[in-house]
């Protein structure tokens, strides 16, 4: 397609059409049979067949340049210069191109040669079209401890990477990625804990401290904010805490004070607290007496009721715990009671062992067989049979029950002697009236 002339503001400006007839005068002259083999062949004006030839875009820049001024050669000749030249792809798209694989090596430096790049000027520009990573990168990495070869074992921040590096071998050939270069980008890419969950594993001992302090780090974190944050990982004491820790002299009046300020209180409102807090437990410490007091009162009902069988174990502890006792209380409250009534069981059966074996219903043999079901120590069986043979020795002196009532049922002794020797026998009164009264001589009518 011809160009018309018409149609450039070259042509609308006097002066320079003035310029422009004068060049295509001297053209011809300049070019000699050249023009005017391309002015026949093409026909029309030479200036329309500088346009549509190669000659033309080698020499109508530098012919018109020389004629009308650089700038105004550029001017007049651009629209149809672009006609003229065959474009040439870009830097970065020859190279994106033979990334891809849509042009060879050899293509790749040709294009580049056509745009006038030496052969070292090819490989500067084939080296520095690698990616690499920006600032920000690099201190995102290093706060990640990707240059620090033995916290990155630690933490374990390589791992995967090779088997990522050969699936996405041909990618990153097309992307212009080193695999050096994503091995960095790799280890810096982990999420990390946030620090609250940094806080919750150092309070169960899941971490230690420095642990928390390389997570501090990767997060970011200012160097100076670092020993404040970890001052505030642990959770300070309620105001119930700071109360009764008060009150049982734990905490004095400056550590309660500090200690309402650690919540969120400010100086005024904190020293508003202790205030509070130091009247609050003088009324609760009369308060707290007379609880106390009723608190063991009823206490003491409800073991007794345990105690005499009235109540079962469950129905006691139930009842303590609703009076404010702990379970560590409940527990040595009700083990206590059940030991003394088997210690009162205890108590009552050695006495009517002791009372058998005085009276010779029971042979030694037969009082040390039923101990044995008791279960009690050697030395406790011992001293209660030693000392039941001292006692029996001292009872010989004194008749047997049968042979007292056997004496006072044939007159030969009083009812005053046989109350007394009975006593001496250790009969209870109640036991000894109906002795009497079953034993009494017959009236002689």
């Amino acid at each position: 397609k011809k160009i018309n002339a018409e149609s450039f503001e070259v042509f609308t400006d006097p002066r320079k059409q003035a310029l422009l007839k004068v060049t295509e005068a001297l053209l011809p002259q300049m070019l000699g049979e050249t023009s005017k083999k391309i002015t026949a062949n093409l026909g029309g004006s030479f200036f329309e067949a500088q346009v549509q030839t190669p000659l033309a875009g080698a020499t109508a820049p530098l012919l018109v340049g020389q004629m009308v001024g650089i700038h105004s050669a550029r001017t007049i000749l651009q629209p149809y210069t672009k006609i003229h030249r065959p474009a040439l792809p870009a830097v970065a798209e020859a190279i994106e191109g033979w990334r891809r694989g849509e042009y060879s090596e050899t293509e790749r430096n040709d294009i580049l040669a056509k745009i006038g790049f030496t052969d070292k000027d090819i490989e500067v520009l084939i080296e520095i079209s690698w990616a690499t990573p920006s600032v920000q990168d690099l201190i995102t990495m290093a706060v990640r401890e990707v240059f620090t070869p033995d916290v990155a074992e630690r933490f374990g921040i390589f791992e995967g990477f090779e088997e990522v590096a050969n699936q996405a071998e041909s990618l990153l050939f097309k992307a212009g990625i080193r695999p050096e270069t994503l091995k960095l980008f790799w280890g810096a890419h982990w999420e990390l804990p946030s620090v609250l969950q940094g806080f919750e594993m150092l309070h169960r001992d899941v971490i230690e401290e420095s642990d928390l302090d390389l997570l501090l780090r990767a997060k970011d974190v200012m160097p100076f904010w670092r020993d404040k944050i970890k001052a505030i990982a642990f959770s300070p004491f309620t105001r119930v805490d700071l109360r009764r820790m008060h009150k049982f002299g734990v905490l004095n009046e400056k550590q309660l004070f500090q200690g309402f300020k650690d919540i969120g209180f400010d100086a005024e409102k904190a020293a508003t607290m202790v205030e509070f807090t130091l009247a609050f437990n003088a009324d609760d410490d009369d308060t707290n007496s007379r609880k106390d007091k009723n608190r063991d009162l009823t206490r003491s009902d409800v073991l007794r009721i345990f105690r005499d069988g009235l109540m079962g174990q469950k129905a006691a502890e139930e009842i303590l715990a609703s009076l404010g006792f702990d379970p560590l209380e409940i527990q040595f409250l009700i083990e206590r009671e059940i030991f003394l009534q088997e210690e009162d069981k205890l108590k009552k059966t050695l006495t009517a062992l002791r009372r058998g074996f005085l009276d010779g219903v029971f042979s030694e043999n037969d009082l040390v067989a039923r101990l044995g079901t008791f279960n009690l120590p050697t030395k406790m069986t011992d001293d209660f049979l030693e000392g039941l043979r001292l006692e029996l020795e001292v009872s010989t002196a004194i008749p047997s029950k049968s042979e007292i009532l056997r004496w006072f049922k044939k007159e030969l002794i009083d009812e005053t002697k046989t109350r007394a020797l009975l006593e001496q026998r250790s009969f209870r009164k109640e036991d000894i009236d109906l002795f009497i009264r079953d034993k009494a001589p017959e009236k002689k009518t």
